[in-house]
């Protein structure tokens, strides 16, 4: 019996020696392999989904560079960090520097950038559970990444969940690749802890993923290596740590023209005040209900499954912890990730979809850890389950369903290259507050203006936005501000709206405007929001 142990334990040992090793050669191919399909993506994901794709990275990079365009309130009260705005800023000023600030570079270059280094992350995840797991379990769970309808959705947006998760992923790479040797030196922990930082630096909230891999780390560090080791790493991530923090802040503080706190002014507006809200309140358990299962998908049974069968393999009675000491670590890592991520996601009233996207990295890897250990038939069945339940969404949400914001600045692009007089009232969105692009797609020094929706941060009694008051009384607010006694040439060249609105404004805008062009956005119309997108252009 003894005997048996032993050589079990050697030739796990063995095994793991060998995965241990990335192959240059192949890892690289793999790279360039995720590489070309994020670059497919940016084609094939040509959609509108939440404002701040624009809003919150690439206008606030455009107004750097260029010296125009719309900062939002979050700005201007400190609530954001420029680290995110900032990559995108660079190219910006290098295409401005060559001459080369046109209209499709613009759109481009951002997502490809945001494509390449989601790639990179993509490249970290799967050696990072390699390493760990063994190569059959890391390929399975790359394909279920790659297959998840929300990633692919996501991968190549310029949003900041987006970059959230890309650090996520490289930095449990730069962890794990070092962690059964239980990280001590400072080399060893310098990138990784940096990387930890940045990530918690831009996104806060990120601390959900980070603070169960810290104090597993510690934990994990204490018990084999004794407290003062433990103590001595401690300080050595505090030596990374505090200067990190203190550079970024100093990168915000030239942004910002003054010394500030993103950190605490969004703690202030979203914990304290709890004024996240004022965009939209969800119960505790949204998270659960709809938020799971809209962006896991038809990978959540999956993962539940995987899950349970791989805490069976590697807790079960009996087993020699030895053998599975690594393996044990990173899966009470990845599943505490996931349980603190949903519990302290679940407080706070104003909840979205692309909040939770940290997770599907570690929900692909308990979906991956179960295809590894199914039979060649149940394998293939899964497999065509989750193609066909991925592949055609992910089609339909990248390139048909909410696709008019995109497409209506196309146009007004266009038109707008065209104006050589008269760059005034040139155009007017009457859609709800930052649904579309603005000046990092137009790219033309214009007179513009959209419904503001800024919550009440001045704390005025009976206070009402912008586009509240608008909706109230569509006409009334239009002749108030604009008159309509006439077509007068103070009225803005075009309007933008859905054709739910156009239908209550008709009467009052049809002798001044006609309708110059629609465009298809979605099959599920609902509230403010119309099955076509229109501009309307004033009657010469």
């Amino acid at each position: 019996m003894r005997q048996r142990k032993r050589a079990l334990k050697l030739s796990t040992c063995a095994e793991d020696d060998s995965r241990k090793k990335l192959p240059n050669t192949k890892s690289s191919k793999l790279l360039l392999y995720l590489i070309a399909i994020k670059i497919m993506n940016i084609f094939l994901v040509q959609t509108w989904f939440v404002p701040d794709e624009y809003w919150q990275s690439l206008e606030v990079a455009h107004s750097m560079v260029f010296g125009y365009g719309y900062l939002t309130w979050e700005w201007k009260i400190g609530m954001r960090s420029y680290i995110y705005p900032l990559l995108f800023a660079g190219p910006y000023k290098v295409m401005q520097m060559l001459g080369m600030d046109r209209g499709f570079l613009l759109k481009f270059v951002p997502r490809l950038i945001q494509a390449g280094m989601t790639a990179g992350s993509e490249w970290c995840f799967y050696s990072s559970i390699k390493i760990v797991f063994g190569e059959s379990i890391g390929k399975w769970s790359l394909e279920c990444l790659l297959l998840s309808w929300f990633w692919w959705y996501c991968a190549s947006r310029t949003l900041i969940n987006t970059f959230e998760t890309n650090l996520i992923c490289v930095g449990i790479f730069l962890y794990l690749r070092h962690a059964e040797k239980y990280i001590v030196k400072f080399a060893h922990l310098l990138p990784f802890v940096t990387v930890a930082v940045v990530a918690f630096f831009v996104r806060p909230t990120c601390s959900t993923v980070w603070l169960p891999v810290f104090l597993c780390y510690l934990w994990r560090l204490a018990r084999k290596r004794g407290v003062v080791v433990t103590v001595k790493s401690l300080v050595n991530i505090l030596l990374i740590a505090i200067p990190v923090l203190l550079l970024l802040a100093i990168v915000d503080q030239v942004c910002y023209g003054r010394w500030i706190s993103v950190h605490v002014n969004f703690v202030l507006f979203n914990v304290i005040n709890n004024q996240g809200t004022f965009y939209g309140e969800n119960p505790w358990h949204w998270y659960i209900t709809p938020g799971l299962p809209v962006v896991v998908g038809s990978h959540l049974p999956l993962s539940i499954l995987g899950c349970y069968y791989s805490f069976q393999h590697y807790y079960h009675r009996g087993a020699d912890k030895s053998l599975y000491s690594i393996e044990r670590h990173a899966w009470l890592v990845f599943s505490l990730s996931i349980l603190i991520t949903l519990l302290v996601y679940s407080i706070p009233g104003h909840k979205e979809f692309r909040f939770i996207l940290v997770l599907l990295p570690f929900t692909s890897f308990f979906s991956g850890y179960l295809l590894s250990v199914l039979d060649e038939n149940k394998l293939r069945w899964a497999r065509l389950f989750l193609f066909a339940t991925n592949i055609p969404i992910a089609l339909y949400a990248g390139l048909v369903h909410q696709k008019a914001p995109p497409s209506l600045l196309n146009e007004l692009q266009s038109r707008s290259m065209a104006l050589t007089v008269d760059r005034d009232n040139f155009a007017l969105f009457l859609m709800p507050c930052h649904s579309t692009p603005y000046f990092s797609h137009l790219h033309t020094n214009l007179t513009m203006r959209f419904l503001t929706c800024e919550p009440n941060l001045n704390h005025i009694a009976n206070y009402i936005d912008e586009a509240s008051q608008f909706d109230a009384d569509p006409v009334k607010w239009l002749k108030d501000e604009y008159g309509f006694d006439g077509c007068s040439p103070t009225l803005p060249r075009y309007i933008l709206m859905y054709d739910v609105l156009y239908e209550k404004l008709k009467l009052l805008l049809s002798p001044c405007y006609h309708v110059c062009f629609n465009t298809f956005h979605t099959h599920f119309p609902e509230g403010r929001i119309g099955r076509y997108g229109l501009m309307l252009c004033k009657n010469s």
